[in-house]
């Protein structure tokens, strides 16, 4: 039973491997030949994580610079240090979240469970927007690629312009909107006719974290810009060391706000604005000094329609990331509708979760750097298909990053499950919220297990170019998820059967629904290619 349970994993894993590899060479093969020979685009991983992170495929040298003969396969080590080099990255906006749980556990549970409905607004907004990081990305690499580098300034200075643009609408609105938002949230959450004390001051903590919150918008959006244009040159280290730089900047403003100054929830917010001042004034500064984004150009921009047009084509993204984004918060809703305990029980929980989902992200972008110097050259697929990639000269290195995806899975759910139960007095200093975080740990980290899988499948989806069923299939998920919550918010008895363990049960099965639908999806169309090959 255990070396059955070993293979399913491998093949999962493996899955997982191939599919990212191949969703991102035929994505490659689409684009005009001058770009696709020298980028290294990101697309897909848009479509393969739950929150916003970012590939960093585009950001570091391409395998063939990292190893010196093209025909040996890189070694576990090389592989090791390209997905170590990765993590800071796809890590950091997650943990800026837990550093923050962490500080508001100690004050207050209360303050605890209102970070959960704030950051599920303030990051799912933040999470909308990362068509910016796409667009700059795709854009400053390929001008790069062609050498053209008054392109890439261009491009630069068009993203810098428009995520401050949109950041300050989105400051307004949030501000201005927060108060009639979180009295609908409150109103809809709450059974009672009388909102007891805890719940007011729950929700008045939410509002309070909001709107400061909206304030960091142009600042947040601005980073996103300017990491999204390093990476496109490949520069990996510039947002490595601001991320380092705005992680240290949280710890020590929630300490001095939060904890000593006794500012709870608010000090946490000011402290998350501070940090992403502070990192989006690195990187802008970073850029400048490179080139790619001189601030003369950028106090008089003078942008064109098309160059506006041509930055929003990727905002697309935003649909498959809404319907994500709404299951999600759904559980985050039903959280709070348990009480603030169970909120900020269910706070630390996803806070821990969203950083472990994106750790199970970084062998991907190892996959889409090592795996494209295996496919056949053009034509090679016959009849106007994308290349195949060759499956004996990439079997080992396929093997080392499926070993790699498997042993950072285990390490997120080990995370997830250990580090909560032996430890929740790191987040918590409330004997109840404590002892319901120790529960329900094992199921959340249960629930974290598909992941990689539901990853991996969605990768080959992508390869086999079927985009659209993949956005009906989300549509779908979404509108289930939407009316499923509805339901157990609704029917009195499911109500009052809801409990924290069967949040994260809700979780689980959404990640079941959708591996078994995209494993369906995956094999039919294999069977119909094979059958087609074979007439």
């Amino acid at each position: 039973m255990f070396r059955k349970a070993v293979a399913a994993l491998n093949l999962l894993f493996a899955l997982q491997t191939y599919g990212f590899a191949v969703g991102l060479q035929r994505r490659r093969w689409a684009m005009a030949p001058s770009a696709h020979c020298q980028t290294w685009h990101r697309n897909l991983v848009l479509y393969s994580t739950p929150a916003s992170s970012l590939s960093v495929a585009d950001s570091t040298q391409s395998p063939s610079e990292l190893v010196d003969d093209h025909d040996r396969p890189p070694s576990f080590r090389e592989l090791f240090k390209f997905t170590v080099g990765a993590l800071p990255i796809y890590v950091s906006p997650t943990l800026l979240t837990a550093i923050d749980t962490a500080a508001v556990g100690q004050v207050s549970a209360t303050q605890l469970a209102a970070l959960g409905p704030a950051c599920a607004i303030c990051d799912g907004l933040t999470g909308l927007m990362v068509f910016i990081s796409v667009g700059t990305t795709n854009a400053v690499s390929s001008s790069l690629g062609r050498g053209d580098s008054k392109g890439a300034q261009r491009a630069c200075v068009v993203s810098q312009v428009c995520a401050l643009g949109i950041g300050l609408v989105l400051a307004f609105g949030l501000w201005a909107s927060a108060p009639l938002l979180v009295s609908k949230l409150a109103s809809s959450s709450s059974s009672a006719a009388v909102s007891s004390p805890a719940d007011a001051a729950m929700w008045a903590g939410c509002l309070t974290y909001v709107r400061i919150r909206a304030l960091s918008f142009p600042a947040a959006l601005a980073m996103l810009s300017a990491q999204a244009a390093c990476l496109g040159a490949k520069d990996t280290a510039s947002p490595t060391k601001a991320l380092l730089l705005a992680a240290f900047v949280n710890v020590v403003g929630d300490w001095a706000l939060t904890v000593r100054a006794g500012y709870g929830i608010a000090g946490a917010a000011w402290a998350t604005v501070a940090c992403q001042v502070v990192a989006a004034a690195s990187l802008v500064g970073t850029l400048n000094r490179n080139g790619l984004l001189p601030l003369r150009q950028l106090l008089r921009p003078a942008l064109s329609f098309q160059e506006v047009r041509r930055f929003f084509a990727f905002g697309g993204f935003i649909f498959v990331l809404m319907s994500k984004l709404v299951v999600y918060n759904s559980a985050v809703a039903l959280s709070v509708v348990l009480g603030p305990t169970a909120a900020a029980a269910h706070q630390v929980l996803y806070a821990l979760a969203r950083v472990c989902y994106t750790m199970g992200d970084v062998p991907g972008a190892t996959a889409q750097a090592f795996l494209p110097r295996y496919f056949g050259p053009e034509g090679q697929g016959g009849g106007g298909r994308s290349p195949r990639l060759d499956l004996v000269r990439a079997r080992p290195v396929m093997a080392r990053i499926a070993v790699m995806s498997a042993c950072t899975a285990l390490v997120a759910c080990t995370v997830l499950g250990l580090v909560p139960s032996l430890l929740p007095g790191l987040f918590t200093a409330d004997p109840a919220v404590a002892g319901l975080i120790r529960k329900t740990a094992p199921l959340a980290a249960c629930s974290l297990l598909l992941h990689p899988a539901v990853v991996g499948i969605e990768g080959c989806l992508l390869a086999t170019k079927d985009v659209g069923w993949l956005v009906s299939n989300y549509a779908v998920t979404g509108l289930a998820g939407a009316l499923a919550t509805l339901t157990l918010l609704r029917v009195p008895f499911l109500r009052e059967s809801l409990n924290l363990g069967t949040v994260w049960v809700y979780m689980g099965v959404y990640q079941l629904l959708r591996s078994s639908s995209f494993a369906w999806r995956l094999a039919t169309t294999t069977l119909k290619q094979e059958a087609s090959a074979t007439n």
